[in-house]
């Protein structure tokens, strides 16, 4: 079975509100996932079967009120219909390929809102069931590790259809007889029925717990925290794997450097540094601790409030090499965003390559929750350049967050009660 999860069932039986709810509720665990939507809908091959079934009228408009609905009468056409099941197929496959298996292999948990039990559904409600299109088109799709039958009755089904926030357009068919064909597959394919009359939290607490024992995903505090970090460590090697390509941005930013750095102050070109922090000099001879006093009063020119500012990386812990980057972190009260974010921060007159990450004071403390490498890099080993007083608050912060999670700093390992994690360098 592969890792994924699959809502089906009526319209309007609360399958995309479940589907949603599982995605935000596995993401906020810094759980990876994919939420992909499995209707039968045209992507290349449908096209011209449903153009010519309007052309040669077996597709009807019904309006009800202000709501249309669609009915489709391919079935009345043995050839129409051959050929809307196969160039239904041939766009599953296409949508299953780029969407589900691609995702699958990423290492993602996909949840589908609709599968191949709904398309089966609909091709026995509509008169359209053929055994073959069946047998290929549930063989091509993975089987979930979990599939979810949202069960609502005909009067629930009949109000949610015409709310005033369903699509206009929608397809009309005979709700009790398409409700018992899924109860019916629910026992053929092993569905795990949920009963939509019953609140919706407590649906997604019982959906939430068979997912994490189907998938053996971590539950506890402790599991979830190690599982985010891992998840970040992954992100970086791939991301450090990258980089080594090289980018056109930093080749630019190289050859700015090496054309611009003469306009530099003199007063901090003389390769001395006696600045307590050891940062070190760059590959141009320039101290970088008077770098980044230069750097920290051009922040201030600009009319950034700067709470604090820590250097990061290789400079931070000791390890540096005169080409090593200048990683540094500006926390301030009116952070910008966007692009203002980007010219905010930019070293013009320093031209020292200095890479920095900005955010607020509430967007740092919220890293420092999530377990964020960064902040936690920030934490352990960053050099604290600047402070007026907020990195109190956040040691203090951080003593409830190693509470929390029973986190424990040892040399250079983090240990937790039920595993460890070896420090991997930013």
């Amino acid at each position: 079975m592969d890792r994924l999860v699959s809502f089906s069932g009526l319209d309007g039986a609360g399958k995309t509100a479940h589907a949603l709810a599982l995605v935000n509720s596995l993401e906020e665990t810094g759980i990876l996932c994919a939420y992909y939507w499995g209707g039968s809908r045209p992507v290349l091959f449908s096209y011209p079967i449903l153009a010519l079934g309007r052309l040669v009228g077996f597709t009807k408009r019904i309006k009800f009120g202000q709501k249309t609905f669609y009915l489709r009468q391919f079935n009345k056409n043995r050839c129409l219909a051959v050929a809307w099941n196969f160039s239904l197929f041939l766009d599953y496959a296409i949508s299953l390929l780029v969407k589900i298996r691609i995702a699958l292999a990423l290492g993602r948990i996909v949840v589908c809102d609709r599968y191949v039990y709904d398309l089966v559904a609909e091709s026995l409600e509509s008169g359209l069931y053929s055994s073959i299109f069946a047998r290929m088109i549930l063989h091509a799709s993975p089987e979930p590790c979990l599939a979810c039958l949202i069960n609502a009755d005909e009067t629930t089904t009949l109000n949610r259809l015409f709310a005033e926030e369903r699509k206009q357009e929608q397809p009309f068919y005979d709700i009790g007889r398409k409700r018992a064909i899924y109860l019916r597959l629910s026992k053929e394919f092993n569905l795990s029925v949920i009963d939509s009359s019953k609140e919706f939290a407590a649906n997604h607490q019982i959906i939430l717990q068979e997912v994490f024992q189907k998938l053996k995903l971590p539950r506890s505090e402790r599991d979830v925290a190690l599982s985010r970090i891992i998840r970040q460590i992954d992100d970086k090697i791939r991301d450090k794997r990258r980089s080594k390509r090289g980018s056109p941005s930093k080749f630019f930013l190289k050859v700015l450097n090496r054309m611009l750095f003469r306009t530099s102050p003199e007063y901090w070109r003389d390769g001395t540094d006696n600045s307590p922090f050891k940062l070190g000099t760059d590959s141009y001879g320039r101290s970088v601790a008077q770098g980044i006093f230069h750097y920290y009063r051009l922040l201030k020119k600009r009319g950034l409030d700067i709470r604090a500012l820590i250097i990061l990386g290789s400079r931070a812990k000791g390890r540096w090499n005169p080409g090593s980057d200048v990683d540094v972190l500006v926390i301030a009260n009116n952070m910008p965003t966007g692009i203002r974010k980007k010219l905010a921060l930019f070293d013009t007159m320093t031209f020292m390559g200095i890479e920095s990450n900005g955010c607020t004071e509430n967007e740092f403390l919220s890293r420092l929750e999530q377990l964020d490498l960064k902040a936690l890099d920030a934490f352990y080993y960053g050099k604290v350049i600047y402070d007026d007083g907020f990195w109190q608050i956040v040691k203090n912060r951080f003593v409830e967050i190693e509470r929390r999670f029973e986190l424990k700093k040892t040399g250079k390992e983090r240990h937790s009660t039920k595993a460890s994690l070896q420090h991997t360098e930013l």
